[in-house]
């Protein structure tokens, strides 16, 4: 039970981490998006 609670928690942090990691990613390439227009 101990064993299985432990799996969970990382299963959670992993999508939590994983998640984060997506936003991180939409907002950089927004972003460079954004200043590839603003150049033109």
């Amino acid at each position: 039970m101990f064993l299985y609670t432990i799996i969970l928690i990382n299963k959670k942090k992993a999508e939590v981490f994983l998640c984060l990691f997506a936003i991180y990613v939409m907002t950089m390439s927004t972003t460079h998006l954004l200043h590839n227009i603003n150049a033109d």
